[in-house]
């Protein structure tokens, strides 16, 4: 056989190869799919998949990542557990923002420093943010309604002079 026939016969075993692989990920998706009722588009979501089918013992690591498009190492990733640190200054956040519901953040932050917490003010905005502690909002002053007449009032207070201010005087 000649040197060019057997290169040509090389790369089609190649292509061949790469097809057969192609074609088996398609068939081996669609078994995988068959299951699933909606679109898989969040990492979150195809990395929970790809972890049931490997668990199932449907596909390989591997298989189930390429065929998401995943990562491997986003495959592989365990989140971490929220520390008790965090835990127990939630709690106390929330403790104080019961005790007074008219607090901000900024005093809550005060309170947790007077506490002997190492906080900042930015971190516990943070964390009211997302445990919902919200402020009630302020009442709106009552505005007086009707018209002025122009006319002074007979003032009860007295001013700096000490003499109380009469209806006589111009303005």
């Amino acid at each position: 056989m000649p040197i060019d026939q057997a290169k040509r016969l090389k790369e089609l075993e190649k292509e061949n190869a790469r097809l057969k692989r192609m074609l088996a990920d398609e068939i081996l998706g669609k078994e995988l799919l068959k299951g699933l009722w909606k679109k898989v588009v969040s990492h979150g979501l195809k990395r929970q998949i790809a972890e049931s089918f490997v668990k199932q013992g449907k596909c390989s690591e591997r298989i189930a990542c390429r065929h998401f498009g995943l990562h491997r190492s986003t495959f592989q990733y365990e989140a971490k557990q929220p520390d008790a640190w965090l835990a127990r200054l939630k709690t106390v956040v929330r403790r104080l923002s019961r005790e007074n519901p008219e607090f901000g953040y900024p005093k809550i932050t005060h309170l947790l420093k007077g506490e002997g917490w190492q906080v900042g003010t930015r971190w516990i905005q943070y964390l009211c943010r997302e445990l919902g502690l919200r402020i009630p909002a302020k009442k709106p002053k009552r505005r007086h309604r009707g018209f002025s007449t122009g006319l002074p009032t007979n003032a009860s207070h007295r001013t700096k002079s000490g003499r109380g201010i009469s209806s006589t005087t111009e303005r």
